[in-house]
């Protein structure tokens, strides 16, 4: 059976980028594009080659894109925020050594699991057509990868460097890489997966230096440079690196 899945769609005159869906339908008879307050979707029957379907696709992108530039001037009709998503096409864990390729699959069920396949593809299975849906799932699996790898990482650190703490967090921060509590608690920032792995040393050893400098005083940077040597440049790269949106807010 032909598998659905999401394509990247570049328009033609805006050269805006977004997500389609290529849903292949036991009823339909013809390729056909619908846009819904929901999503933009191909349709096509279960016997028309994809290569055929994709064809159809480019001849029709120029009314795609005049019916999506009306849709952005009449809000009741949903805007172009209810039909533009663009979900990310791979995941870099530059902190694991790992790039993996995501792949989309729709089933009709009120949810979104995501998971590794085979060491070498991350899929997304369930209820795509709903952004919030699939940016919660990806939340939940990066917090997931992320207590798989950081904990360990902090806790090789502490024996290395002989600064203690008392227990690490993993969360979804905007702001923050890290934080260090007065009671000695490491919180880290799930997101760090996505920053090479020597940025991930200077912010581990920059929150466990905090565990005897609860400042940013000289003495507190003194002792990060015993430990991160070219701590500026790391805390320069961190700011220069790209991290994925997995959910709009």
């Amino acid at each position: 059976m032909p598998e659905n899945k999401i394509l990247t769609v570049t328009l033609p005159g805006s050269r805006e980028s977004f997500s389609l869906f290529l849903r292949y339908s036991a009823k339909a008879k013809r390729c056909s594009l619908r846009v819904t307050d929901r999503c933009t979707e191909l349709v096509l029957p279960f016997y028309m080659p994809e290569k055929e379907a994709l064809a159809f696709l480019e001849n029709s992108l120029t009314w795609l894109e005049n019916v999506l530039r009306k849709r952005s001037r009449h809000p009741s009709a949903g805007g172009r925020k209810a039909v533009l998503r663009e979900y990310p096409g791979r995941l870099d864990f530059a902190a694991l050594g790992k790039c993996y390729p995501v792949y989309y699959t729709f089933l009709d069920v009120p949810w979104v699991g995501v998971k590794i396949v085979e060491e070498e593809a991350i899929r997304v299975t369930g209820n795509i057509l709903d952004p919030e849906n699939v940016g919660e799932a990806l939340e939940r699996f990066v917090l997931r990868e992320a207590g798989k790898f950081l904990p360990g990482k902090l806790h090789q650190l502490s024996l290395f460097t002989g600064l203690h703490y008392e227990k690490c967090s993993i969360r979804l921060q905007s702001t923050r890489w890290g934080s260090c509590s007065s009671r000695g608690t490491v919180s880290l920032n799930a997101m760090l997966l996505f920053v090479p792995e020597e940025c991930v040393k200077y912010v581990l050893i920059h929150e466990l230096c905090h565990t005897k400098h609860m400042d940013h005083s000289p003495e507190f940077w003194q002792e990060v440079a015993r430990y991160v040597p070219r701590w500026k440049y790391y805390r320069s790269l961190l700011k220069r690196t790209p991290v994925p949106v997995l959910r709009k807010r």
